[in-house]
């Protein structure tokens, strides 16, 4: 779950910076606001990790600290899961997998009882190419994708809210309302024209995750709903 959930974040934030919205603002850090991720309240225990981990049943392992991207996170096995997660269980998870290329830091994940789902973070830049490589995207995908981050100052946060919903491994539902990355919120129009890339880009992702199938995943009243498939073991490089 935590590995989507990352691949959703980083691709929204990127498939935006891609229609080069954000090519005007070199250096205006203090005005982009970079460095604080918006708080959502979401307040996490052990006992929320524990949880999810009895929930999916995977096991994590170890790979060697010096591995390359493309070798720094592997999958074997598949447990069909069914479950129902809080957005506490999974904000602990996204914090608690010590993934040397893992490009996000203080994220945090709600689930609202209208359906609506709130993601803020930040995003760590000098991460992002050796992920995205990890992820099997094309050299040229890593090239813009550099590119575009090298437009912003820092490590921007970000904030996103909307909809989504996944049947069949494809995304049946995507309606990101809010988009902020730093503390400015990007416009309707610009976001409509990166749906069509994060739509492609998750969905190639989830096809890539060994042992990941998706029947179905919705959110109702304040939880995320899970019908499918995860790999039975993960292991990755600290």
């Amino acid at each position: 779950m935590k590995t989507l959930l990352i691949a959703v974040a980083v691709l929204v934030v990127v498939a935006i910076l891609a229609g080069g919205y954000f090519g005007f603002v070199p250096g205006v850090s203090s005005i982009f606001g970079s460095d604080r991720p918006r708080d959502l309240g979401v307040r996490y225990t052990q006992a929320d990790l524990q949880s999810l981990r009895g929930k999916t049943g995977m096991r994590y392992g170890s790979l060697p600290a010096d591995a390359p991207p493309e070798a720094s996170r592997t999958y074997s096995g598949q447990r069909a899961v069914t479950a129902s997660f809080t957005d506490r269980e999974l904000t602990a998870e996204l914090n608690s997998v010590p993934w040397k290329y893992d490009p996000l830091a203080d994220a945090q994940v709600r689930f609202n009882a209208d359906g609506t789902v709130e993601f803020s973070g930040l995003l760590l830049k000098d991460r992002v190419p050796d992920y995205v490589r990890a992820m099997g995207l094309t050299p040229a995908e890593i090239q813009l994708m550099s590119d575009q981050l090298n437009s912003v100052p820092g490590d921007p946060s970000f904030y996103a809210k909307g909809r989504f919903e996944i049947t069949g491994n494809r995304v049946t539902l995507l309606d990101v309302q809010t988009l902020e990355v730093g503390r400015i919120a990007v416009p309707e129009s610009v976001r409509r024209e990166g749906r069509s890339t994060l739509i492609a880009l998750v969905e190639r992702r989830m096809r890539t995750i060994p042992g990941f199938s998706a029947k179905s995943v919705t959110v109702e009243n304040g939880m995320l709903n899970f019908d499918g498939t995860l790999p039975a073991v993960m292991a990755v490089a600290p």
